[in-house]
């Protein structure tokens, strides 16, 4: 009833505009309920909201030359990532420290990483801040190598003409072998995938003919006994 009053003390009204307000103060969680946000309540810096979404990427999730490489080159991309996802956040710029931190100790040789026999900047860009404006890279060839060891690699990747190349030509041809061969293993593991994927799914066809055939049978089975079989009076 109007005006009816509640035992004790009455109760307060609550203007609309305030009621907006408040609402518009609130925030909802993952969980669903809504948490009021007070006035000067502290937010929660981005490596903690990091930490508790999960950045350290699955290692199926690595990029597929890391997933050829040993646990080792994993990992410090993984640890390197982290840390500058926390900083920068997800995205290309935290992947250039990941892969600037993982050629001071590993090149590219092929369609995977290996460890250098010493420590330093691969090439211009792994050597620059992360602040400063990208440049074109060696695709994670250890350009700063000596040049022997130039040679050896492109011996091993088969490299044609490769005792009357430069230094730079010979950075450049085995950047080029790299990216060949790194598509055509990637081509390769997508043709096994999509072999794989049609061999289950036959195979799961195939069981579902039999168990539906299986299920038939059974049914046939049944209602032939079932006719046997005299009534009951």
């Amino acid at each position: 009833m109007p005006g009816r009053q509640t035992a004790g003390r009455p109760r307060a009204s609550i203007h609309p505009r305030a009621a907006g307000r408040l609402l518009a103060s609130c925030r909802l969680p993952p969980g669903g309920r809504l948490l009021p946000r007070w006035p000067g309540q502290a937010r929660k810096s981005k490596d903690i909201r990091a930490t508790e979404v999960g950045t350290v990427p699955a290692r199926q999730d690595l990029p597929s030359t890391l997933r050829r490489s040993s646990p080792k080159a994993q990992d410090t991309w993984i640890k390197t990532h982290d840390s500058a996802v926390g900083e920068y956040g997800e995205g290309q710029r935290a992947h250039r420290v990941a892969f600037a931190a993982l050629k001071h100790s590993f090149e590219k040789v092929g369609d995977h990483w290996e460890e250098k026999g010493r420590k330093g900047p691969s090439d211009p860009q792994a050597a620059r801040s992360i602040r400063d404006k990208p440049v074109p890279t060696a695709g994670g060839v250890d350009a700063n190598a000596t040049k022997e060891h130039l040679l050896e690699v492109a011996r091993r990747l088969d490299i044609k003409g490769r005792s009357s190349m430069t230094k730079d030509k010979l950075v450049q041809a085995i950047k080029k072998s790299n990216t060949r061969k790194t598509a055509t293993t990637r081509s390769t593991a997508n043709a096994r995938s999509t072999t794989n994927a049609r061999s289950t799914a036959k195979a799961r066809k195939t069981t579902n003919a039999r168990t539906t055939a299986n299920a038939r049978k059974t049914a046939s089975t049944r209602k032939a006994t079932n006719a046997r079989t005299p009534r009951g009076r």
